[in-house]
């Protein structure tokens, strides 16, 4: 049974900040979805923060998260919190959210700190309504300006992103970050690899122009 008291609370709220919990070995990934999204300046635009690959006795009880972005591009509009509530905190509102928000009037970080309902009082009930996944919550953002800006999940203090169903041990989950193009026009950052691949390729073609000169003087 999951605990509905007082005391019960302040575990699984400590577990969710990693204060004196047990790690379990990781397995769900936490993600931007969609992972990469066009905007524009003034039409909002939302992303979902999804869990997936939930193990067959696995079930979150809580969630700690930090969501950064560059808030000269876009600035935070709301945000929703379990929308479809297979944490069950559509029933509790108040008391089951620990402060999550945007930094300042709409700024960075947001942060997403909350726990399942309390009325759910199994493992068994809680797991039923979240399956393998489900969305942790949703943000809108209003794009204010035209470039790329990323959309960076964090953890809070070092804490462990999720905290499994009963509240005694943190449930370790992989990030995946994302990001909004605002204007359609955005530059990349090559990744590692592309930058050797172009390192190389001119050095060949500096090498090769080189022996063209030489060989025309000769």
């Amino acid at each position: 049974m999951r605990s509905i008291s007082a005391m019960g609370r302040t575990v699984l709220l400590a577990c969710v900040f990693g204060v004196f919990c047990v790690a379990t070995s990781q397995a769900a990934t936490i993600s931007i979805v969609p992972g990469t999204q066009n905007a524009t300046v003034g039409t909002p635009v939302s992303v979902g923060i999804d869990v997936s690959g939930l193990a067959a006795n696995e079930s979150i009880g809580g969630v700690a998260l930090t969501l950064a972005f560059n808030q000269a591009l876009v600035s935070g509009a709301s945000m929703t919190l379990d929308p479809n509530a297979k944490m069950g905190f559509a029933l509790d509102p108040v008391n089951n959210n620990f402060g999550s928000g945007f930094t300042g009037a709409g700024g960075s970080p947001a942060t997403i700190v909350f726990l399942a309902d309390v009325s759910i009082t199994t493992d068994a009930a809680l797991k039923a309504l979240q399956g393998t996944g489900f969305r942790l919550a949703t943000i809108t953002f209003n794009p204010i300006a035209n470039g790329l800006t990323p959309l960076t999940l964090g953890l809070i203090n070092g804490s462990a992103p999720l905290s499994n169903g009963v509240g005694l041990a943190p449930l370790n989950a992989t990030l995946v970050s994302g990001s909004i193009c605002v204007g359609g026009n955005c530059t990349v950052t090559p990744e590692p690899a592309s930058l050797l691949l172009l390192s190389t390729g001119a050095a060949a073609l500096f090498a090769r122009r080189r022996r063209k000169t030489a060989k025309s003087n000769i």
